[in-house]
């Protein structure tokens, strides 16, 4: 078989959104460590497995669907640019599959500049207020795309503005909302806008590229060449975790399971498709069958 381009390394980043007055907190501890195994029937399931589909990038507000229709066009374009973004719309830590192929992508910076930015407070249940109601679709462009991705279906029903932060205003002249309260409908569900002015903010222009690694199956066939190993012989302890762990996840509740840390280190010993500080994907055969792995083994590491 011919060998396939590698993804290139890319810069993991951490993305933040500012969260005001109470988000709802996760109770209870995590687990010391987890696996799961997906038997894998084929090479097209591996190549599937080890990619993000271009449907899953990005959210459904506007701005997720431009990036995933940009993305699109690189099955046919050399290059693509996605405006006015305060971080790359898509970094992933994997390869993407587009209409059957896989491809990876990478980025540059095209062009920066200063644009006017607004800080917004929403409030989901806003019910003693004299601001204006407007519904949403009846809003300038200006203010609708600052509002997509905020005004959703949420669970989160405290006193107080529950969310918000900076957002960017490309045309803020247009927009109804900047200086005002305003009670703002979309879908029956309404929502209590304030919106402030909060000088610039600097946006990037992204070029993305694509490299073909060719389809799903070729894909997936050099991985399984490239990555799977044996697992070998295992202890009646051990094969009962991998048991619980096939097609479902098994959780190592502390860092006392004896038998889960020698998988996790038998694991470790192979390189993986994907590698992260304390989890990461491996392909492994156990008892003639081949498996996806996803492994996470932070409370097994000082």
């Amino acid at each position: 078989m011919t060998a396939l381009p590698r993804p290139t390394a890319r810069t993991r980043l951490v993305l933040a959104f500012a969260a005001l007055a109470a988000l709802v907190a996760l109770s209870g501890c995590s687990a010391a460590g987890s696996l799961s195994l997906d038997p894998m029937e084929s090479d097209a399931q591996i190549g599937e497995e080890a990619t993000r589909d271009l449907s899953r990038i990005g959210g459904p507000d506007v701005e997720g669907t431009e990036t995933r229709d940009a993305l699109a066009r690189l099955t046919s374009e050399e290059s693509v640019v996605i405006d006015n973004r305060t971080r790359p719309p898509v970094d992933p830590d994997r390869p993407v599959l587009m209409d059957g192929a896989v491809y990876d992508l990478n980025w540059t910076v095209a062009a920066e500049r200063e644009v006017p930015s607004a800080t917004l407070e929403v409030d989901y249940n806003a019910t003693d207020t004299d601001a204006e109601t407007v519904r949403f679709e009846n809003l300038p462009p200006a203010d609708q795309r600052a509002l997509d991705g905020l005004l959703r279906e949420t669970s989160r029903r405290v006193e107080g503005p529950e969310i918000g932060g900076s957002v960017i205003y490309d045309r803020p002249e247009e927009s109804v909302l900047l200086g005002t309260e305003t009670l703002v409908v979309r879908d029956g569900q309404e929502y209590l806008v304030t919106a402030e002015r909060a000088g610039t903010q600097t946006v990037s222009d992204y070029r993305y590229t694509a490299t073909r690694l060719g389809s799903a199956s070729e894909y997936g066939a050099s991985l399984r060449t490239e990555y799977a190993f044996d697992l070998g012989t295992v202890s009646p302890d051990e094969r009962s975790i991998l048991r619980k762990a096939t097609g479902d996840d098994y959780y190592a509740e502390s860092d006392s399971d004896e038998a889960f840390g020698r998988l996790a280190e038998r694991f470790r010993a192979h390189e993986g498709v994907v590698e992260r500080e304390v989890s990461g994907e491996w392909l492994v055969r156990w008892d003639g069958q081949l498996y996806y792995a996803d492994l996470r083994y932070g409370g097994f590491v000082n």
